[in-house]
């Protein structure tokens, strides 16, 4: 059997551009291969699937007044997001957007929270041997999670990504690698702060160094599983400014199974896991980005008339060209009428009014 060697590895090398969408082909099929396919490829779950669902906003006018969002003055204007219904599941290729952001706020949340114990968070990929990608996932997993173990990683979640994308041909080719937002031990700011890094070069000083990057080089030469920490765009290994964005990007080309009715992405291992670590999520609360209020949800009671039609409040179609999940408003019609209130809420047999001003 055929092993890497040092030799022949890049361990520089960055992560192939792998977009969302393109002309894949795969096993025959629309980026599948066995029992794993890329997600949003599954079929629509019903009808409602990205249709309009409710506006929700912020009609707080005074506290936008003097601010510019986007080099648009937001005084006396509210803010709004359009809010479509959605089924969360990774498969259904018209709700994958949401899904992907409603996990990546929990993997947020979970990973923000661990971190005030273990440090700070980075961004791993793994990539399975050539000569073990035809074993099972489960199979396959334990091996990635020991790999991870002797590298020090000791906690984090797993990201399975089945496919790489050919950005030359133009098409999806089966490559299964995990992505790894995580801790490990003594953190990575020594190497991110190393100057020779000769441990990086072909001379083998790796042996000489206790860091990881070291220690993946050395845990390489028995287990052939090339871990490395993940570069941003312009190939430097910086601390990830964001989580959710991290996250919510990785998990909208990642991998599930198509074997079971509701297929999870992500599953997390070491002392963050289920068992390991209790964490009660909050909900995630929906910020106005004028005044940081949360937003609530609003009804529009103007009059319509001919002019009133081109008001992006309109554009609810998510197809359309000229739909915007979020948008500034008048708050009145210029005659001192409302065009927009507050929403009644129902509390079991009770009914909270309209909040009308």
């Amino acid at each position: 059997m055929t092993r890497l060697s040092l030799e022949n590895v890049d361990f520089s090398d960055v992560d192939s551009d792998e977009p969302v969408s393109g002309s894949p082909n795969v096993g025959g099929k629309w980026a599948t291969f066995g029992l794993n396919q890329l997600v949003g490829n599954g079929s629509i779950t019903n009808e409602k699937c990205g249709t309009f669902s409710a506006h929700y906003g912020c009609l707080e006018g005074a506290s936008h007044k003097g601010v510019m969002l986007n080099g648009e003055d937001c005084s006396d204007k509210g803010f709004f997001r359009v809010v479509l219904n959605s089924c969360h599941k990774l498969s259904c290729p018209i709700c994958k957007e949401s899904a992907a952001g409603r996990e990546a706020h929990k993997i947020e949340g979970r990973l923000l929270e661990a971190s005030k114990q273990y440090g700070v968070v980075e961004h791993f990929i793994v990539s399975v041997p050539p000569e073990r990608r035809h074993l099972d996932f489960d199979v396959c997993r334990k091996l990635v999670l020991k790999a991870l173990s002797v590298r020090g990683i000791f906690g984090g979640c797993l990201i399975f990504h089945g496919f790489r994308w050919n950005k030359y041909r133009k098409f999806w080719y089966w490559s299964p690698h995990l992505h790894v937002l995580g801790f490990v031990k003594g953190g990575y700011a020594r190497c991110r702060a190393c100057v020779d890094k000769k441990c990086m070069g072909r001379n083998r000083e790796f042996l000489k160094c206790d860091g990881f990057e070291a220690r993946t080089r050395r845990c390489f030469e028995f287990d052939g599983f090339i871990v490395k920490v993940a570069e941003d765009r312009f190939g430097v290994k910086a601390v990830r400014e964001s989580i959710f964005k991290t996250a919510q990007y990785q998990l909208s080309h990642a991998s599930i199974r198509t074997d079971v009715k509701r297929a999870h992405a992500v599953f997390w291992f070491g002392v963050v896991s289920y068992r390991r670590f209790h964490f009660k999520a909050e909900k995630h609360k929906v910020l106005c980005s004028i005044c940081g209020n949360e937003l609530r949800k609003v009804e529009f009671v103007g009059k319509l008339g001919l002019d009133n039609f081109g008001d992006q409040c309109f554009v609810t179609n998510r197809c359309s060209p000229l739909f915007r999940r979020e948008f500034l408003g008048a708050l009145d019609d210029g005659k001192g009428r409302n065009r927009w209130v507050y929403a009644s809420v129902s509390y079991g047999n009770y009914r909270l009014e309209v909040e009308r001003f």
